[in-house]
């Protein structure tokens, strides 16, 4: 009774997720998230009415330091966001809580760069950490 919620929504459809590899060798799937919102739909109704999420605290904080020719010119700025997830299910209200947080302003293979769309992505972020709270595509994560 308890996970009947959480199996309903653990399997994900393996065309909706994709691997990545990132710096440090760090290597994962990743999710769609327009995926992950569909099922969440599909379980508790149009997004805005059977569910949601709210925007609890949003900041950028520095990390580490940038250099260019042995000098310190800069920092890393992450892009921080603490969302609360909330849902109707079964004619109760829930609610998850989580943190996204994305790369604003870094350095890649490219050089330094300024990521305008680190806003969004820390939203993805946050939701599809807190539907994974929930059991939504938990086998992958």
């Amino acid at each position: 009774m308890n996970k009947e919620l959480w199996n309903a929504v653990a399997v994900t459809n393996p065309n909706f997720v994709k691997s990545f590899t990132r710096g440090g060798g760090f290597s994962g799937t990743a999710i769609n998230a327009t995926y992950q919102a569909q099922k969440a739909t599909e379980t508790f109704g149009p997004c805005g009415i059977g569910w949601g999420i709210d925007i609890l605290e949003e900041r950028y904080q520095n990390g580490a330091p940038l250099t260019l020719d042995g000098t310190v010119v800069g920092h890393e700025v992450i892009h921080v966001l603490r969302a609360k997830l909330w849902y109707l299910y079964q004619g109760k209200r829930g609610e998850v809580i989580h943190f996204g947080q994305t790369p604003f302003v870094g350095r890649n293979k490219n050089g330094f760069f300024t990521d305008e769309e680190a806003p969004k992505k820390s939203m993805t972020d946050a939701m599809s950490k807190c539907l994974s709270l929930i059991g939504f595509s938990a086998e992958r994560t």
